[in-house]
């Protein structure tokens, strides 16, 4: 199954919401992108149509489009 794509929206929303997450879940020398494809990637990955689904606390929404899942933005 293809990855999960993060949107610049998805990326910019998380650096203004969910640093204090990143800061005390990440892998030594993990950077917010990496870590946000991380967890994107854990929920996302069987998706089969536009769905928000709450994960660890965080809500993340996601748009299908053929075989591409996007990550649209959190919150």
């Amino acid at each position: 199954m293809a990855k999960v794509r993060i949107t610049n929206h998805a990326l910019d929303r998380a650096s203004q919401r969910l640093l204090h997450r990143w800061e005390a879940e990440r892998y030594p020398g993990e950077g917010l992108y990496s870590w946000l494809w991380r967890l994107a990637n854990q929920v996302g990955q069987n998706i089969t149509s536009d769905a928000v689904i709450w994960y660890r606390g965080i809500c993340f929404a996601f748009r299908k489009r053929g075989k591409k899942v996007i990550l649209a933005t959190v919150y």
